[in-house]
């Protein structure tokens, strides 16, 4: 029996640890990222990990002024800049470190790099759903 690979006549080892071709027209810095067309590397300390930080650091800030003062919207849920800054900032994280994976110098790397995704979905998830049986 084939494996997937001699079906599809290619290499199962292709797609890790070759380099990310870049042109000129080359997408943006988040475009990339989102794509799937930069390292592991970048994706996974850059976007995942450096970036949340930022995203939490903005969040935190803007609650900070979204609660002293109205803004001139009203009463706002005290989760309204986590849902609008926080939330959207993980997704793209998430799916830019998974589909940034690949480009691993390892498959081990993309491995544990997409499972680190699906812990942090399941523990984003579980708080979440915690959270809305609280109130």
């Amino acid at each position: 029996m084939k494996t997937p690979c001699e079906v599809l006549d290619t290499s199962c080892e292709s797609n890790f640890a070759q380099p990310v071709p870049r042109s000129a027209d080359a997408p943006g810095f988040f475009r990339a990222h989102w794509r799937g067309q930069q390292r592991l590397l970048s994706a996974f300390w850059g976007v995942g990990m450096l970036g949340t930080v930022f995203a939490v650091f903005v969040t935190l800030t803007v609650g900070l002024v979204v609660g002293s003062t109205t803004l001139g919207l009203g009463h706002l849920p005290p989760w309204t800049p986590l849902a609008v800054i926080w939330v959207p900032y993980l997704v793209f994280a998430w799916v830019s470190v998974w589909r940034c994976a690949p480009n691993a110098d390892t498959r081990l790397w993309g491995y544990l790099a997409q499972g680190a995704v699906v812990v942090y979905v399941l523990a984003v998830a579980r708080v979440v759903v915690s959270a809305a049986q609280l109130t």
